[in-house]
C-alpha cells in the first residue's frame, strides 16, 4: 500500500515544513518505493509514497492536482474500467486509455475531460 503524509499548521515555515514532510515521507518509505512527491500550498503540506499496482505511469504519480483540487489517497480503485462505462452510458467522455481521474470534473456531451 502507497503512503500519505500531511500537515496544516498556519504557524509553521514553509523550510521547516519540507522539512518535516519529508521526514515523515521517508519513515514511510517501505510503503511506497516507486515515487515519492509533494505539493505546498502553505499552510498545507502533503506528500504521497507510491506503489504501483494497476497504473505504472507517471500520470498517476501523486498528489494530483486538477483545477483548484488536490488529492493523496492510500488504496486503488479497482473496479475504475465499470465506473468509467457507467461514466460514458451517462454521457461523460475520456480521452482514448484515459483511467478516470476520481476529483476531475468530465464533461457531458462534450470533450475530454481532464
Amino acid at each position: 500500500m502507497c503512503g500519505i503524509a500531511g500537515i496544516i499548521d498556519p504557524t509553521l515555515s514553509r523550510n521547516r515544513g519540507d522539512c518535516l514532510l519529508r521526514k515523515m515521507l521517508e519513515s514511510i518509505r517501505h510503503r511506497g518505493p516507486d515515487n515519492s512527491s509533494t505539493w505546498v500550498d502553505m499552510p498545507v503540506l502533503l506528500g504521497h509514497n507510491r506503489l504501483s499496482i494497476i497504473d505504472l505511469s507517471d500520470d498517476a504519480n501523486q498528489p494530483m492536482e486538477f483545477d483548484d483540487l488536490m488529492i493523496v489517497y492510500n488504496g486503488e480503485v479497482y473496479n475504475y474500467l465499470e465506473i468509467k462505462d457507467d461514466l460514458i452510458k451517462k454521457g461523460y467522455r475520456f480521452r482514448p486509455n484515459q483511467i478516470p481521474r476520481w476529483f476531475s470534473r468530465p464533461t457531458r456531451n462534450g470533450a475530454a475531460s481532464v
